[in-house]
């Protein structure tokens, strides 16, 4: 009888610490590579807990105007934060900040006649600055690839050259199946 408790004890504490093990994916020192936002594609993403990663994408566009080349440039900062884990897929919280820099001739800007001559310099640039707060997902179809799909609120100021007026805006913010994003674990 004493024999059949301690098999069964030791049974139950191997379920319970397997069960337990279960919700940790170890994720903890894990690289990724992929992206959060369209506008900055190119990111990588790094696991400093099991629950808290650190994204950082960067963006670039340069339209060619001829002689010159009008570019803008797209910062992305997030930290995800794992609020429930279900083994191949995850749900969390993403606090993130994302930084334009945008080439007034990028944004179709010259030559309308609206704006002031200040604002249709041609070396003149635009800051876009938004925060937002998402909630999402992730679906991992395997060890090292991930889809995510995010929605939330987001806070967008826009800063013209010159002396022009800033705007600022708030809203919601998401994506669709087309702007879902990507990311390879390794």
């Amino acid at each position: 009888m004493m024999r059949k408790m301690i098999v069964i004890l030791a049974l139950v504490s191997l379920l319970v610490a397997t069960a337990a093990m279960a919700g940790e994916n170890g994720r903890k020192g894990d690289f990724a590579m992929g992206f959060n936002n369209t506008d900055a594609p190119v990111g990588i993403r790094y696991f400093t807990s099991d629950k808290l990663a650190i994204d950082f994408g960067v963006g670039f566009q340069g339209t060619d105007l001829g002689d010159e080349t009008a570019s803008s440039f797209w910062f992305d900062l997030g930290a995800p934060y794992i609020l429930n884990d279900y083994g191949n897929a995850f749900f969390f919280l993403r606090p993130a900040v994302t930084l334009g820099i945008l080439d007034n001739r990028d944004m179709g800007l010259i030559g309308n006649p609206v704006l002031d001559a200040d604002m249709n310099a041609v070396d003149d640039t635009w800051t876009q600055f938004t925060a937002a707060l998402y909630l999402g997902g992730e679906v991992e179809f395997n060890d090292h690839l991930g889809v995510t799909f995010q929605q939330g609120f987001g806070l967008v100021s826009m800063s013209p050259p010159g002396d022009g007026d800033s705007t600022t805006d708030f809203g919601t913010v998401g994506q669709n199946v087309t702007e879902a994003g990507v990311w390879f674990t390794f």
